[in-house]
């Protein structure tokens, strides 16, 4: 299987995120509703997400305006 999706209950911002390791894809979904797709993301990235304490904060930190995400 090359798709693992992670539900980030405690996280006031992201709802989920689902990550291709194949196509190197990872859409973040938020609790808005909106949903983003970046792509060209490294494994490590992922796994960083996975395990940040604040998965909203690491979005911002690391993922907005890279990889396709919007700024």
């Amino acid at each position: 299987m090359t798709t693992e999706t992670m539900g980030f209950p405690f996280s006031t911002n992201i709802a989920s995120a689902t990550y291709d390791s194949e196509a190197q894809t990872l859409e973040v979904e938020f609790h808005s509703g909106h949903s983003y797709t970046g792509t060209n993301v490294p494994q490590s990235v992922w796994e960083s997400l996975r395990h940040a304490p604040s998965p909203g904060g690491f979005f911002h930190r690391m993922l907005k305006g890279r990889f396709g995400f919007p700024p």
